[in-house]
């Protein structure tokens, strides 16, 4: 079957494009964006061709596991508990002085990430697990972005984004100093000032202290926001 369609992928990485296309993946999200399959883009494309003509559907009967779905359904059931759906409500959201035209933003976010999410949990083997689903990341983070609002009212909204960001890439890709870094922004208040900048600065070195590598990342990562995290702080007196 695979020499017919002229595929020369192993079954297994064949399988697991197969049903990210099933949960409305494209291809796109599929070969370049979060937990990406190693396949090029015009493989990626070919095979959601494949899909729509029907011509793939002989893997529905391969056995499959995705060996990250129980990590992932812990990430997402924490962040569910850190914000829970009534904090997804027009008084809740404007409790933290958002406008309504921001806060039905958020809820419609919410809402439509919800109900991809709803489909991807299964339990296996007595075991809670989650299915990749379109739009993880966006989930993920407006979760993180009520949450960070309800502990930091005052915070800028524009800062508590870029924190939710950061946090989220991490935990979606595994990246310890992502996670911290998000964690950081937030706890040491770090759209207040330099002092409280230095402060994250020096508790990401000492986490660094023995893996150069992530000096390496931290230094660009950094670099990269400077004049970003410089504007968020001339636009707050808090």
């Amino acid at each position: 079957m695979l020499k017919d369609l002229d595929l020369r992928l192993p079954e297994d990485k064949l399988k697991a494009v197969y049903e990210r296309l099933k949960r409305g993946d494209t291809p796109y999200s599929i070969y370049a964006g979060i937990n990406p399959v190693t396949i090029s883009k015009v493989t990626a494309y070919k095979l959601q061709k494949l899909y729509q003509q029907k011509h793939l559907d002989f893997l529905e009967s391969i056995p499959w596991d995705d060996p990250d779905a129980a990590i992932r359904h812990d990430i997402i059931a924490t962040a569910e508990d850190l914000a829970p759906h009534h904090f997804f409500t027009l008084k809740h959201l404007r409790s933290l002085n958002y406008e309504d035209a921001v806060s039905m933003e958020i809820m419609k976010t919410y809402d439509e990430h919800r109900f991809a999410r709803n489909k991807s949990d299964i339990t296996k083997q007595g075991k809670k697990r989650m299915y990749l689903f379109a739009g993880i990341y966006d989930y993920l983070q407006i979760l993180y972005r009520v949450y960070f609002k309800t502990q930091h009212p005052k915070a800028p909204d524009v800062f508590i984004i870029e924190a939710a960001r950061i946090l989220c890439s991490g935990l979606l890709t595994s990246n310890e100093l992502y996670i911290l870094y998000g964690h950081c922004m937030m706890r040491y208040e770090g759209w207040r000032g330099q002092l409280y900048q230095e402060s994250i600065n020096q508790t990401i070195h000492a986490f660094c202290k023995d893996q150069p590598e992530f000096i390496s990342q931290w230094n660009e990562l950094v670099a990269s926001k400077q004049m970003e995290f410089s504007s968020i702080k001339e636009s707050t007196n808090g």
